[in-house]
C-alpha cells in the first residue's frame, strides 16, 4: 500500500500521467502489483478481465499463462513480490482502450531478481478498467539502475 501511495504521488513529479483517465489505467496495473505482492486472488481477479492472459518471454522463449494459472500461481508462491515501473507511457484511445509500456524492476525477498519491460493493454468494463494482456520481458542481465533507487 505504502508503496502504491509512493507511486502515485511521483507520477506527476516524473512528469509521467497527467490525466485523470491515464491515472486510472495505472492504477489498475498498480492493483496487479498490489495483488502479486499481497498473492491476493481477490486484487488480481479485480485488475483484470475475466478472459486475461499473460506471456513471459526470455530470450527467444515465451510461455502463456491464463489469469486463472497467474493467480493461482501467485497464491501458491509465498516469497515477497516487489514489481516497480517507472516512466510509463500510456495510450488511450476512445475511453476504451489503452496500453501501458514500462520498464519494471522485479525484487524477491528483497533481492533483486531481474528486470525488463512490461507492456499492458487494457480494456474499459462497466466503467472499470481492466487489464486483458500483459507481456514482460525478463531479464537478467544489463538491467540499468531504476530511477526510483532501492527498495525501501
Amino acid at each position: 500500500m505504502r508503496l502504491s501511495l509512493a507511486l502515485l504521488l511521483l507520477l506527476p513529479l516524473c512528469g509521467f500521467a497527467q490525466s485523470k483517465e491515464e491515472k486510472d489505467v495505472l492504477a489498475a496495473v498498480q492493483l496487479l502489483f498490489d495483488g502479486m505482492a499481497a498473492h491476493s486472488a481477490e486484487k488480481l481477479i479485480a485488475a483484470t478481465s475475466a478472459n486475461a492472459q499473460f506471456v513471459a518471454t526470455t530470450g527467444d522463449q515465451s510461455r502463456l499463462i491464463s489469469r486463472e494459472a497467474f493467480v493461482k500461481s501467485n497464491e501458491n508462491n509465498k516469497s515477497a513480490a516487489l514489481e516497480r515501473i517507472w516512466q510509463p507511457k500510456v495510450r488511450i484511445r476512445g475511453g476504451t482502450i489503452a496500453d501501458v509500456w514500462a520498464e519494471y524492476d522485479y525484487h524477491r525477498d528483497g533481492k533483486f531478481d531481474h528486470c525488463g519491460i512490461d507492456a499492458f493493454q487494457l480494456v474499459r468494463e462497466s466503467g472499470a478498467w481492466k487489464i486483458v494482456s500483459v507481456i514482460w520481458t525478463s531479464e537478467k542481465e544489463g538491467c540499468k539502475p531504476s530511477p526510483l533507487g532501492p527498495p525501501k
